[in-house]
């Protein structure tokens, strides 16, 4: 949602180091199409716009390709990994004085799979935690060695490996972490993206991908361990740390000190998987000792010309009441038993993006649980929900708006929303790329399945729903370029129109 570069081809795998005020971004790059060919840079002030700086390593000419890394400080030099695949995978290192200018360090500093715990093959990526009393231990992509005669005491294929080093230059292998499952079951792909210490606690992140827990296109999971070496398990009440649906919206999360918070980066996709940089986000760990996200301040850079909002039109007995309700940008909306849609009067910009914050308080009828959220239209027949439950959930999916409104769920999360309790909102939305956030905790992000029309609205099914400090703004960023092909709208469908409004006052 953020960046994608325009020079080269296409985003890869992406790390973050801050220095001096100063977020340099690195990620891997596509030469030609298709192929990773190097690492390119981005620099930014302020986390939110990033400009391009251009390509710092290329892969080597004997190598296929180039694959992942992190940068961390040794000493008084910048260190960088990175993985050559030739017969197999090797990890190579740089070093910089300034972040900008890298010098590869010599074939003597390589490292390919210890024999002792590895077979050949994988061997990528090395996410470098201190360790204490000096050094590092290093985490990573790696093929352990299965069950087998000649491994008779089993190390069970985890796709986990695990080195150390000294001074953060030389590394040398060691055992696999271990992992405990429990009754989870076991990913059989798997990507180790980062591990952070926390609250004398190890919060390993862990992407896996495929149809895993009933998730298509899986995503990044929590798992947590007492020490750097495991035993790691799943953090089952709040494992899934970020989803994916059919259409895949998230990948590869990684942690991104910064000198007086943790954050997290990973990626967001449009539809046909094109990759960007997400809006950065804060790691924080709940009182239960679960691992969440939660928006960070200083996207607020986002925010550029705010935007004077076109409420639903209204019929209210007292033309003041209205009037103060406009000023205050107060919406209420009674919900029936089926989801009905208040849309805004805007069509806003969504290929430049905007963002949209509001507090929310549902008020639900009798006993009965009660949901509303944020819709976007897509077309006239249907559009994506998300729906707070005071049922403790919330659920995200397709929305086909009428009389009889039919949902069809994708996803859900395991938070809600208090009844008769006012909770803050925001959503952030560029062309097919969404996330919405409740009372600053991110609730999903998500890749609409097709272009949206810049009609936004709120669905609610059943009690009052009253939405306060309703507040929009563009997006700070020029539009850059023409979305997506969709591969053509189905035959004979409608031009997008709203749909019949319910009933809203302004009181």
């Amino acid at each position: 949602m953020l960046y994608t570069p325009a020079k080269v081809a296409a985003m890869g795998d992406q790390w973050l180091y801050h220095r001096q005020g100063v977020h340099y971004l690195y990620h891997l790059y596509e030469k030609p199409p298709g192929k990773l060919h190097g690492v390119y840079l981005a620099t930014s002030k302020d986390g939110v716009h990033f400009e391009e700086v251009g390509p710092i390593i290329e892969k080597r000419a004997d190598a296929d390709w180039l694959g992942s890394g992190l940068v961390w400080r040794a000493g008084n030099k910048y260190i960088m990994n990175f993985s050559e695949s030739r017969a197999h995978q090797s990890i190579s290192f740089a070093q910089s004085d300034d972040l900008v200018r890298w010098t590869r360090l010599g074939d003597e500093y390589r490292i390919d799979p210890d024999p002792r715990w590895y077979e050949v093959g994988r061997w990528d990526c090395i996410w470098a935690l201190p360790r204490e009393g000096g050094g590092f231990w290093g985490y990573l992509s790696a093929n352990p060695w299965r069950r087998s005669p000649a491994h008779p005491a089993g190390l069970t294929y985890r796709s986990t490996g695990m080195l150390q080093s000294s001074d953060g230059v030389r590394w040398n292998a060691v055992a696999p972490p271990l992992f405990e499952w429990g009754r989870t079951p076991e990913m059989v792909n798997v990507e180790v993206a980062a591990v952070a210490e926390l609250n004398h606690k190890y919060y390993m992140l862990v992407q896996t991908w495929g149809e895993y827990l009933g998730n298509t296109a899986s995503g990044v999971y929590t798992f947590i361990g007492d020490t750097p070496r495991g035993p790691f398990r799943p953090d089952t009440q709040a494992f899934r740390l970020l989803g994916n649906t059919r259409h895949r919206s998230t990948h590869f999360a990684r942690f991104y000190p910064l000198p007086n918070e943790l954050l997290v980066n990973h990626f967001a996709f449009t539809r046909g998987l094109k990759a960007w940089m997400a809006p950065l986000k804060t790691a924080q760990v709940d009182p239960q000792g679960h691992l969440r996200l939660g928006y960070w301040r200083g996207n607020d850079a986002l925010k550029g010309k705010p935007l004077s909002l076109d409420l639903p039109a209204s019929s209210p007995s007292d033309d003041s009441a209205a009037k103060r309700a406009r000023a205050s940008c107060r919406l209420t909306v009674d919900g029936q038993a089926e989801i009905r849609l208040a849309l805004l009067g805007n069509t806003f910009d969504l290929v430049n993006g905007i963002v949209l914050e509001g507090t929310v308080e549902i008020r639900p009828a009798e006993k009965k649980p009660a949901r509303c959220g944020i819709y976007l239209q897509e077309n006239a027949e249907q559009g994506t929900a998300v729906l707070l439950g005071t049922d403790a959930q919330t659920q995200l999916g397709t929305l086909k708006p009428g009389g009889q409104a039919a949902f069809k769920r994708e996803d859900d999360v395991q938070a809600g929303i208090v009844a008769s309790r006012r909770h803050t909102f925001r959503l952030l939305t560029r062309r097919y790329m969404l996330e919405f956030y409740l009372d600053d905790r991110l609730i999903q992000c998500y890749s609409l399945p097709e272009r949206a029309t810049g009609r936004i609205g709120f669905a609610v099914q059943g009690g009052r729903v009253v939405v306060e400090g309703l507040k929009a703004w563009t997006m700070t960023f020029a539009a850059d370029g023409v979305m997506e092909p969709l591969g053509g709208r189905p035959a004979g469908s409608k031009a997008a129109a709203p749909p019949a409004a319910p009933k809203v006052s302004l009181n």
